[in-house]
């Protein structure tokens, strides 16, 4: 559809749902208080005839010399908004080229205007996030928070020894739906390395897009947990747990998942010279990574990170 302001800036427009008229005009500007220096300097204001119905894929078109200086064509989307903020958004990545043009496109859209192209932060799944960490006994506690979500799956701890090469050793699902709110998070790395522990966070949204955070690092020099589990990774449903005790005691022997919910619990009894102990693990118990926590009668604990295969 041939449109624009001062210059032309056309749009791309299919709908496959109720059959409509559409009302296209441009205008200089950003939306979704987009910092201007990193988005495409147009604003698309589209209107249908009939309200609902509609099941539009829109492109939108843009000259070079439209774009912030700021802005990263190859981590760009189109993006709508609703009261200033991002409802929908298109898959975040490298604008296309049509003859003279680049165009970012955005699809399953059945409300209207305004709508723009951006590569301001505001497209990442996790607006101002930030991660901290908190040293305990023998465990690393990583606290994140974000300043808002849109359209984000699960947050992904990963750990490095070396900076470099990072392993996950977590997941932490988000909350549901999208929000401009303060969110707070927090995983337990009862098993970190000895040494230099480097974290950081992967965070991925429903449509694939992939976010990090900066690495935070913190020293650890003790890491013994009181007792072993073999095998682990677990590859049956049986699991020995060798514990060291100083004293006879009543343990409960708790299985978690890592959003901290008890999926089974045990009671056993412990003599001074330690013991061994088979579980056997309940069906509720899939395929992945939990903490299993043992606590006696005085209220001590001990925690070790298990992966069932």
């Amino acid at each position: 559809i041939p449109v624009g302001y001062s210059t032309y800036s056309p749009v791309i427009l299919s709908n496959s749902g109720t059959a409509d008229d559409f009302s296209i005009n441009v205008a200089p500007g950003t939306i979704c208080n987009a910092a201007a220096l990193s988005s495409v300097n147009r604003v698309w204001n589209i209107t249908e005839a009939v309200a609902g119905g509609s099941n539009a894929s829109i492109g939108m078109q843009w000259s070079p010399y439209l774009e912030g200086t700021s802005f990263l064509r190859n981590n760009s989307a189109a993006v709508h908004c609703s009261s200033s903020a991002i409802d929908i958004k298109g898959t975040i990545g490298a604008a296309a080229v049509t003859d003279t043009f680049f165009v970012q496109t955005i699809s399953g859209i059945s409300s209207f205007s305004p709508f723009g192209v951006t590569s301001d932060a505001i497209i990442l799944p996790a607006r101002g996030l930030a991660l901290s960490w908190k040293k305990m006994n023998n465990s690393n506690l990583l606290l994140w928070k974000t300043m808002g979500e849109f359209n984000t799956a699960f947050y992904e701890v990963e750990r490095s020894s070396s900076s470099t090469n990072f392993k996950a050793i977590g997941k932490i699902a988000a909350q549901p739906g999208n929000n401009a709110v303060e969110n707070n998070y927090q995983f337990e790395d009862v098993q970190p390395l000895n040494g230099v522990n480097y974290y950081r966070l992967r965070v991925l949204d429903n449509n694939s897009t992939v976010q990090y955070s900066p690495v935070v690092a913190i020293r650890s020099e003790n890491t013994q947990s009181g007792f072993q589990v073999y095998p682990n990774p677990v590859s049956g449903k049986t699991i020995n747990v060798a514990i060291e005790a100083t004293e006879a005691s009543i343990y409960q022997i708790g299985i978690f998942n890592m959003q901290g919910q008890l999926l089974q619990q045990e009671q056993r009894a412990i003599t001074a010279n330690g013991s061994l102990q088979q579980i056997q693990l309940r069906s509720q118990i899939a395929p992945g990574m939990y903490l299993l926590k043992l606590t006696n009668a005085k209220g001590n604990q001990m925690k070790q990170m298990i992966v069932v295969q």
